[in-house]
């Protein structure tokens, strides 16, 4: 009796750790077909952080990454997920956004070919909106109301602070101030690369041109607008920021290229951003750039007087010409008198 007692305990103990092994196993397999969202920052603090450099999606953005790295999502959540962003959350300054798929993302051929990469399991990149300058806390939720049945809920969001200060600098790219230079650095797409290219200063058909991301009347940061004097051979000059010329482009009375700065032969140019250091950088000391510029097209003027100066001058070589007919003319009439004489 002990024995039998002992065998149907063993026989039981058996059947309830097959039965558990294949409840786990079971579990397992449904637990990897359901999808997976994870939500990560995606801003690259190396790269200057800039409301106005760069493209729109570029790294220099709060933006976040959101990839699906489970089973399939359902075919709804292209109608019923959203992504939401707190920022400052709880405080007077506070702002919330959330877009929904279906009504807000996929009404664009941009937004269709996001969601299109989000459902085949790429990584897609969604950016905070407006413009942020200083330290704030963000919150970002991917699939925030709970729509969709994953197998891991606890990676959806995202909670931090960022400080984000600009550094208003100019492009190092360029150091002779060549306009061939800055045309290599803005590529054929007239997307320049690298982005500070944006801030670079270069002499164009003799003239002084700058060329900068804050030249509109609504860069600021902080309330402050990002203003930049501009010296010549240490002398300052009158710069109006509106126009890469440095002339009022709506002054109708002037003409903007002929007003524009000309560099007779050779001139220092010194440009700084923020002279009155008015606005809080991650870096103040690289505000300013100093550049030799190069009047290269006076230079070939003057090959071209003086290579003209080696040759005759005209009038000579008309006189030359003149002598040269005459006497021809005068042999022939000899040559036609002993003709007739004979």
């Amino acid at each position: 009796m002990p024995n039998r007692l002992a065998v149907m305990i063993v026989a039981s103990l058996f059947i309830l750790l097959s039965n558990s092994t294949f409840a786990e196993g079971d579990l397992e397999s449904t637990d990897s077909t359901l999808p997976d969202f994870i939500l990560e920052p995606a801003w690259d603090e190396d790269i200057p952080w800039s409301m106005y450099l760069g493209p729109n999606d570029g790294e220099n953005r709060i933006a976040f990454s959101v990839t699906n790295i489970g089973g399939d999502l359902p075919e709804d959540c292209l109608e019923n997920c959203s992504i939401r962003y707190w920022v400052d959350n709880g405080t007077e300054n506070q702002h919330h956004w959330s877009y929904h798929f279906g009504s807000h993302i996929n009404t664009t051929d941009g937004g269709k070919e996001k969601l299109r990469n989000l459902f085949e399991g790429n990584t897609t990149r969604w950016e905070v909106p407006n413009a942020w300058y200083g330290n704030h806390t963000v919150t970002a939720c991917i699939d925030a109301g709970n729509d969709v049945e994953e197998s891991n809920e606890d990676n959806n969001c995202w909670e931090g602070t960022f400080n984000f200060l600009p550094d208003l600098r100019w492009h190092q790219g360029n150091p002779e101030g060549t306009f061939e230079s800055w045309l290599t650095a803005r590529g054929d797409n007239g997307s320049l690369d690298p982005i500070e290219a944006e801030n670079d200063f270069f002499i164009q058909s003799g003239k002084l041109r700058i060329e900068t991301a804050y030249r509109s009347n609504y860069t600021s940061y902080g309330g402050n607008l990002v203003n930049w004097s501009v010296s010549i051979d240490g002398e300052e000059v009158e710069w109006h920021r509106m126009s890469g010329w440095g002339v009022d482009p709506w002054d109708n009375t002037t003409d903007i290229i002929s007003n524009a700065h000309y560099i007779e032969t050779s001139s220092v140019v010194r440009v700084c951003f923020d002279p009155e250091n008015l606005i809080e950088e991650t870096n103040e000391d690289n505000n300013c750039l100093e550049k030799t510029l190069v009047n290269e097209t006076e230079d070939s003027e003057e090959e071209s007087v003086k290579e003209s100066s080696r040759l005759p001058a005209p009038s000579f070589i008309m006189t030359i010409g003149v002598l040269a007919l005459a006497t021809i003319a005068s042999k022939s009439q000899h040559k036609t008198k002993n003709v007739s004489k004979k």
